[in-house]
């Protein structure tokens, strides 16, 4: 498939919370690929907030055909 009809399905996602965050501080999240295995992509995942680290973890996703996807999302509607 082309990657104009590729669409990225989130598989799994896990994420530590290592830290507290208090109120009003600015977070943000850091995301690496790691690992492409065939149509499966890897990534690690860190999450800091002005202090430092305060959670971190693992994303998987799969490539699939965008409308393989939405026909069998739309089949649903018709059960």
């Amino acid at each position: 498939s082309s990657a104009a009809s590729d669409v990225y399905k989130r598989q799994s996602l896990n994420i530590s919370h290592d830290a507290p965050t208090p109120i009003g501080m600015e977070v943000s999240c850091k995301s690496e690929l790691v690992k492409v295995d065939g149509r499966a992509l890897s990534f690690e995942v860190e999450v800091v907030d002005d202090q430092g680290i305060v959670g971190r973890g693992t994303h998987d996703r799969f490539i699939v055909d965008k409308e393989r996807f939405q026909s069998k999302a739309n089949a649903k509607l018709n059960k």
